[in-house]
């Protein structure tokens, strides 16, 4: 594939997650948050992706009482990044992704500075780990690879906080919102999982989901 296709695509995909999340944000804040899903393709699925995937679990309440470490290393609660009327985007991801988990936080990353509002002014964003083997200190280091792709990295990242945690408060919070996921059987420490942006109320209510990345093993 030439440069100008690939570069041409990625444009594209940029382009989606800006369009997809500004108008997720505005219906959110309007009061018009009405259930909206993407399909997933209808393909054949391959063994080591059985079981992974998204269950849409619109209208559900996320269990705000689970506990987990900021990128700082500070026990933080769910809960205190819902104030009951601020929008919030929940991201699931592991760090040592080899592919999958970069490719979305990095198109995010770009898709955020495409929008008027700002991370931590209009909406919250939560990036939390599926990996209890990443602490702190890597979360920090993804935090700031990613700020590179900020245009006000020192802004954004006031409202963009990565999360992590133990193997228990991950899982609930991934049950909860329906994000299936698995541990790849040859690969220590890599996981087969989606690729989704979960929004939420402002009280945890799950109100839309977004997905532009098929689900891949790491």
């Amino acid at each position: 594939m030439s440069r100008t296709r690939l570069f041409g695509a990625d444009c594209r995909v940029r382009s989606l997650l800006q369009i997809g999340i500004a108008v997720v944000l505005v219906l959110i804040w309007t009061g018009n948050a009405l259930p909206m899903a993407h399909a997933q393709r209808a393909n054949q699925t391959p063994e080591h992706l059985e079981n992974v995937g998204v269950d849409q679990n619109l209208e559900a309440t996320i269990p705000k009482d689970l506990s987990f470490r900021d990128e700082q290393g500070e026990p933080v609660r769910l809960a205190q990044y819902f104030d009951g009327s601020t929008p919030v985007m929940l991201t699931l991801n592991y760090h040592r992704c080899p592919q999958l988990c970069q490719v979305q936080l990095q198109k995010f990353a770009e898709s955020l500075s495409g929008l008027s509002w700002t991370a931590g002014d209009k909406f919250e964003v939560l990036t939390v780990d599926i990996s209890p083997e990443e602490g702190p200190k890597i979360a920090r280091k993804a935090q700031k690879r990613y700020a590179t792709y900020l245009e006000e990295p020192e802004t954004t990242l006031d409202g963009w906080h990565f999360l992590t945690g133990e193997q228990d408060a991950i899982q609930t919070l991934a049950d909860s919102v329906g994000f299936r996921y698995k541990p790849l059987p040859d690969k220590e420490n890599q996981y087969a999982h989606p690729a989704t942006i979960v929004f939420l109320s402002g009280s945890g209510t799950i109100t839309r989901y977004f997905t532009t990345l098929d689900p891949a093993p790491g």
